[in-house]
């Protein structure tokens, strides 16, 4: 997301309620509609403005599980994310390298990376956190 990215209207609480940037794909969705796409790319999201939501690779829904093999980048430069959910939702497992750089904006909720299923963030792979700036106030949790 670039500069100038302004959205109102939304409460930035949960996934049904804020916008939300998903990197890799929906995998029920695209195997339904008979497409192949690859496991092992990369995900690799830049916030520069904007409010939103950040689920680090995809987005998987329970009736179909696979893993994520790609590695996971997601820089935030700018803007607000109230919550970052940085490997997969929804019974999607990551298992690739997870590299998150905060160098500024607002991190508002808690950015979560490790396999912890309470709060529907499933990875099993490396991460690394690199804070050069940003807003941390509203951050409780880095796990």
């Amino acid at each position: 997301m670039g500069e100038g990215v302004v959205n109102d209207g939304f409460t930035n609480k949960d996934l049904g309620t804020a916008l939300t940037i998903v990197g890799g794909y929906q995998k029920d969705f695209a195997e339904a509609a008979g497409t192949n796409l690859k496991r092992n790319k990369d995900a690799n999201i830049t916030i520069n403005s904007g409010k939103f939501i950040v689920v680090g690779c995809c987005r998987q829904v329970p009736l179909l599980k696979a893993d994520f093999t790609g590695a996971i980048n997601i820089t935030v430069n700018g803007g607000e994310v109230s919550k970052m959910y940085a490997g997969n939702v929804n019974d999607g497992l990551s298992n690739g390298k997870i590299t998150i750089k905060i160098n500024g904006g607002k991190i508002a909720g808690n950015i979560l990376a490790n396999n912890n299923t309470s709060d529907f963030s499933y990875n099993e792979g490396d991460v690394a956190v690199i804070v050069t700036g940003g807003d941390f106030t509203g951050c409780k949790k880095i796990t």
